[in-house]
């Protein structure tokens, strides 16, 4: 007997060891069953806009020459030049070119100091300091960056600051010292200087032969293609431009671009047309730039589904010019308000809404949709009982078993 009881003592010990394991295997159990994941609501942009393959059609008389030496630019790309204008220069070697780029850069310091030095008359003192010192933050944020394309600007403009202070306190060679060096110094490089020029042929905006490719098709052509055939030209990749080209000369400031998409979206395309509604073209080579445009026309080939849509925009600068073949985003519409993950989004009794985490309880929310797409969707940030109720900062719960209206959370 005294054999059993033990066994049986031994047993309940055992028993009552297991009890706060057993316990902590449901709880976590429990937990596990109901773990959600959660979304603190915040304001956002979102574009409904599409991306797109295309080209530019653009009407361009190219610049040329033999094509031997070395070419050296006087035009920048965007400059609307004249006809008869000197856009660029042959040399016999690099250093001709590299020559006549430091005499252009002296010529463009000369010009900032001689203005700067008329404007000096009447400046105020505290207003210079002021300058100096954002001239000379804005120069280290450019060599922290590593952008350096802006820094000459900035220098020019940081002499011209100092030079007006000098001037200011009684200084007067501040500027006509340095103006007088750099002077003597672009008029020695230049009675050096041994080049051919070029002229521009016709009046236009120029774009150099090196940031440029080889047109593939006039705006004429591009307008006749049909969906399928345009598609197809499209994807083409350009060649160079030929070594006998230093140029062209873009005809207008306004332009079109030609764009490849689904017959669905040219439906859509279809719609903005007719209403004449503007909408808004960027590149994916360029900044994130919107540009606004026109859509012309849309031809759409259902059964193969593609369209094709001739887009009108009379904005021209340095960079459009270089362009050709390239990708593009066409934005209808930007909507602002609150951003949340589609994932969220629950139909209670026919209710659009989504389930917030208040406190250790679930709370459901009516929510009305200005906007989505297949990742989010976005509302207004004003607060309306019944209809928007949703508010910036709600923890939003994206995810969770068992959900339901006033549930406590573990």
């Amino acid at each position: 007997m005294t054999g059993k009881a033990s066994k049986k003592r031994g047993a309940w010990i055992f028993i009552i060891l297991m009890i706060p394991t057993i316990y902590i295997i449901v709880q976590l159990c429990t937990i596990l069953n109901n773990s959600y994941q959660t979304q603190i609501a915040l304001t956002d942009v979102l574009a409904d806009s599409i991306s797109c393959k295309g080209v530019l059609g653009m009407t361009e008389t190219t610049v040329t020459y033999d094509g031997g030496g070395v070419l050296g630019y006087i035009a920048k790309n965007g400059e609307r030049v004249k006809a008869g204008n000197l856009v660029a220069e042959v040399f016999a070697d690099a250093q001709g070119a590299q020559n006549s780029a430091y005499m252009q850069q002296l010529t463009e310091e000369i010009s900032v100091l001689t203005k700067a030095q008329a404007a000096s008359a009447g400046a105020d003192a505290e207003m210079l300091l002021k300058q100096m010192y954002v001239d000379a933050y804005h120069a280290l944020d450019i060599l922290q960056t590593g952008n350096y394309e802006d820094l000459r600007a900035v220098k020019y403009d940081l002499q011209a600051t100092i030079g007006k202070t000098q001037m200011l306190t009684g200084d007067s060679a501040g500027f006509s010292n340095r103006v007088s060096a750099l002077t003597a110094q672009r008029d020695a490089m230049q009675a050096a200087e041994n080049a051919t020029p070029i002229a521009a042929p016709v009046t236009g905006y120029f774009v150099s032969a090196e940031d440029s490719v080889n047109r593939l098709y006039t705006t004429e052509q591009l307008q006749a293609m049909s969906p399928t055939d345009f598609k197809n030209a499209a994807d083409e990749t350009p060649p160079p431009n030929d070594t006998t080209v230093a140029g062209k000369l873009i005809a207008d400031y306004k332009w079109r671009y030609f764009a490849s998409v689904t017959a669905k979206q040219g439906e859509k395309c279809k719609q903005y047309m007719d209403a004449g509604k503007v909408i808004y073209i960027s590149f994916s080579e360029l900044s994130s730039e919107q540009v606004p445009a026109k859509i012309m026309n849309v031809a759409i080939d259902a059964e193969n589904d593609v369209a094709k849509i001739e887009i009108l925009c009379d904005y021209i600068n340095e960079n459009v010019v270089t362009l050709e073949h390239t990708e593009a985003t066409l934005t209808f519409q930007n909507y602002d308000g609150i951003c949340i993950d589609k994932n969220a989004l629950r139909i209670k009794d026919g209710v659009k809404g989504v389930y917030i985490k208040y406190g250790n309880l679930v709370k459901f929310r009516k929510v009305d949709i200005l906007y989505e797409n297949d990742s989010y969707l976005l509302i207004p940030k004003t607060y309306t009982k019944d209809v928007n109720e949703v508010k910036m900062y709600d923890e939003v719960i994206l995810s969770g078993k068992n959900l339901s209206d006033g549930k406590t959370l573990l």
